[in-house]
C-alpha cells in the first residue's frame, strides 16, 4: 500500500511540473509572439503587428502585454474602441500596469471624458508617483472641469519634478488669473517666459496680468512682444488699445483699436470700445457710427444702447435718446443708468410727469442725484 501512494505521489508530481512547464512554455512562446510584434510595429509593419501580438494573446489568453501592446497599434491607427478594448482586458489582467492607465487615461483627455481622465491619472500617480507627466495630464483634465484649485496643486507638484516645462507655469499662471491672483500669476508667467521666451502667448498671457493689475505700462511693454510673434491676433490690439485708454491716450488708442477691427470686423467689443474713445473725444459722429456697429453685433447690449443714448442727450436728439434708454430698460429692468438718463431726456422734451416717474425708479435703485432731485422738489420715491 505504501508503495502504491509513493507511486500515485510521484505521479501527481510528475503532473505538476509538466502543467507548470506547459504554462511557462505558453508564456514564453507569447513572449516570442510579443517581440516579433514590437520589431514589426518599429518597422511600420502595423498589420504584421497586430497578426503577432493576436498569435501571443491565442498562445496565453492571461499574458497582459499582447493585450497592451496591440493596444499601443490599434491607437496608432485611430481605432480607439479597440485600442480601449485592449486596454481594458491588460488592466484587468494586471492592476498595476501604471503605462496603460497612462495611455488609457490619453484617449480619455483626447475624447473630453476628464472625469475618467482624472482617474487613470490617479492610478498612474498611485502606482508611479514620480510620473511627471501624469501630474501635468490630471491638472489639465481637473483644469477642463472647473477644479481649479485641484489643478493647481497638480502643476505645483508638475513644477516640484520637472522646473523646466513651461507649459505648467502657463497653465498654473492662468489659475491664478481666474481666482485673481495676478501676482502669482504673473510670477508663473516671468518663469514660463525664461524657459521659453519665443512664445507670444506666455507674453499675451503675462500681459492680460499685468492689465488686470492696471499696470498700463508693463501691459503694454508684453502685448508688444506679443505683437512681434502674432501680428495677426485682433485680441492684442485691443488690449493695448485699452491701456492706451485708461492711460487718456486716446490718440494711440483709436489705431490699436482700429487695426483689432480690422483684423476682426465681428468684434463687437472692438466696436464698442472705440465708440467710447470717440465720445471721450467729442466725436459724436463716429461714436455714433461705432456703437451703431456693435448694436448690429450684439443687440441685447444694455451698455451700448445707454453709451449712445448718451451721445443722443449731447447731441439734444432727446427722442433718439429716449428710445435708446428705453430698450436698455428692457434688456435690464433695474439700469441704473438706463431710468436716471431716460428722466432726464423727459426733462428735456418738457415730459415732467414721465421724468419724475423716471427720477423715482432710478432713485429706488439707489441712485443719489436721482434721490437729490426728487427731494430738492419736495417729492418722495
Amino acid at each position: 500500500m505504501r508503495t502504491y501512494l509513493k507511486i500515485y505521489s510521484v505521479a501527481i508530481f510528475i503532473l505538476a511540473v509538466f502543467i507548470s512547464a506547459g504554462k511557462l512554455y505558453a508564456q514564453n512562446d507569447a513572449a516570442k509572439f510579443v517581440n516579433s510584434g514590437i520589431e514589426s510595429e518599429q518597422n511600420g509593419n502595423f498589420e504584421e503587428a497586430i497578426f503577432y501580438y493576436t498569435m501571443a494573446i491565442q498562445t496565453n489568453s492571461s499574458y497582459p502585454d499582447g493585450y497592451f501592446h496591440r493596444g499601443n497599434v490599434y491607437l496608432r491607427q485611430k481605432n480607439i474602441s479597440a485600442a480601449l478594448g485592449d486596454y481594458n482586458k491588460t488592466l484587468q489582467l494586471d492592476p498595476k500596469h501604471s503605462e496603460c492607465y497612462f495611455k488609457r487615461g490619453m484617449i480619455y483627455l483626447e475624447a473630453k471624458n476628464y472625469k475618467n481622465a482624472v482617474y487613470d491619472f490617479s492610478k498612474v500617480i498611485e502606482i508611479d508617483p514620480a510620473k511627471t507627466e501624469a501630474y501635468y495630464n490630471r491638472g489639465y483634465a481637473n483644469l477642463q472641469q472647473n477644479k481649479v484649485e485641484d489643478a493647481i496643486v497638480d502643476y505645483t507638484k508638475a513644477i516640484e519634478q520637472d522646473p523646466s516645462k513651461p507649459e505648467a507655469y502657463l497653465y498654473r499662471g492662468n489659475l491664478y488669473m481666474q481666482i485673481n491672483d495676478y501676482a502669482k500669476a504673473i510670477g508663473d508667467l516671468s518663469k514660463a517666459i525664461e524657459t521659453d521666451p519665443n512664445s507670444g502667448e506666455l507674453y499675451k498671457a503675462r500681459g492680460t496680468a499685468y492689465f488686470k493689475m492696471k499696470d498700463w505700462v508693463n501691459a503694454v511693454s508684453d502685448l508688444n512682444k506679443a505683437i512681434e510673434f502674432d501680428a495677426g491676433n485682433g485680441d492684442l490690439y485691443m488690449m493695448r488699445g485699452l491701456c492706451a485708454v485708461e492711460q487718456k491716450d486716446f490718440s494711440g488708442a483709436v489705431p490699436d483699436l482700429s487695426k483689432a477691427i480690422e483684423l476682426n470686423p465681428n468684434c463687437e467689443e472692438c466696436y464698442y470700445n472705440r465708440g467710447r474713445i470717440y465720445t471721450d473725444m467729442n466725436d459724436y459722429p463716429s461714436a455714433l457710427i461705432d456703437f451703431g456697429k456693435a448694436l448690429d453685433l450684439n443687440p441685447k447690449s444694455e451698455r451700448t444702447y445707454i453709451n449712445r443714448g448718451y451721445i443722443y442727450l449731447e447731441m439734444k436728439s432727446y427722442l433718439n435718446a429716449i428710445s435708446d434708454f428705453l430698450k436698455a430698460i428692457e434688456i435690464n429692468p433695474n439700469s441704473v443708468f438706463g431710468h436716471s438718463n431716460l428722466g432726464i431726456a423727459y426733462f428735456n422734451t418738457g415730459n415732467k410727469d414721465m421724468a419724475v416717474e423716471s427720477f423715482k425708479k432710478a432713485a429706488q435703485l439707489g441712485d443719489t442725484d436721482a434721490q437729490d432731485w426728487l427731494r430738492s422738489n419736495g417729492l418722495n420715491w
